[in-house]
């Protein structure tokens, strides 16, 4: 299975020392769109635990605590961001399990969980179907798996070609094609609860710059321009959502079940 330097613990341990506290970043609204399905499709339970992958310096498990009163799990091979997580969590005295370990080595003595997901995680690797096993086997029968990613193509695409072309190279741009989701639907055996892209136009995905050219310096200038509309001004295109301008795709899914 190919991985790239987005997958490797050393990167996000230099990653994580960047960004010592969790940060609900502008309360994104796209991560405000992320917990609004979840409301919609997850039920409350005291009794359920949760595991996010990936899930060092989270935003996301916070929300799982208080909004399902899930017990919230992580599993991630950075120490730096794992630790951020344990002081984020101690301030706010919300329990919370960490599994310092490799997603694809040391499993074996790790509970199943009744919800197991990550987002922002799969699109680091060539081929999803062997990570997303993984995730599965981590989850109850009957438990509930979510995958998301962001979508970098369409007019992302065409922006990061010129401002940054490495960020856009590190990551799967085929299965941001929600199109495609079908073929490790099919070979995990997953039946989908919802699928659809979410968030609509979402400038922040292609906030990057990795060089000082002026067309990419003007383009720069023109989405942090873009970002700040959003949120006040041209809001309305949150709202709209497809394949070439949604910043945010999110599966929710079951197994299916074993014939008799």
């Amino acid at each position: 299975m190919s991985k790239n330097i987005k997958t490797e613990k050393g990167f996000w341990d230099s990653y994580w020392d960047k960004r010592k506290s969790i940060k609900n970043n502008y309360q994104s609204l796209q991560i405000t769109e992320i917990q609004r399905i979840f409301k919609k499709y997850l039920p409350v339970n005291n009794h359920w635990s949760v595991l996010e992958i990936g899930g060092a310096n989270s935003c996301f498990l916070e929300f799982m605590a208080k909004q399902f009163h899930y017990q919230i799990c992580s599993l991630d091979y950075s120490s730096v961001g794992n630790q951020a997580t344990r002081a984020h969590f101690a301030e706010r005295n919300i329990e919370i399990q960490i599994f310092e370990r490799d997603l694809f080595s040391d499993l074996d003595t790790l509970p199943l969980f009744d919800l197991v997901y990550s987002l922002g995680f799969i699109e680091h690797f060539e081929n999803p179907v062997p990570v997303i096993k993984q995730h599965l086997r981590l989850l109850k029968p009957e438990g509930i798996l979510i995958i998301g990613i962001p979508n970098l193509t369409g007019i992302y695409q065409k922006v990061l070609d010129r401002t940054a072309p490495s960020f856009r190279k590190s990551h799967n741009l085929k299965i941001m094609n929600i199109s495609s989701w079908g073929t490790f639907e099919g070979e995990c055996r997953l039946k989908s609860i919802f699928k659809s892209y979410i968030g609509g136009f979402e400038p922040l995905n292609m906030k990057k710059l990795e060089n000082k050219k002026p067309l990419s310096l003007l383009l720069y200038g023109f989405i942090t321009l873009l970002t700040i509309l959003l949120s006040f001004k041209i809001s309305f295109l949150r709202k709209v959502n497809s394949r070439f301008l949604s910043g945010y795709i999110i599966g929710i899914y079951n197994r299916i079940a074993d014939e008799v």
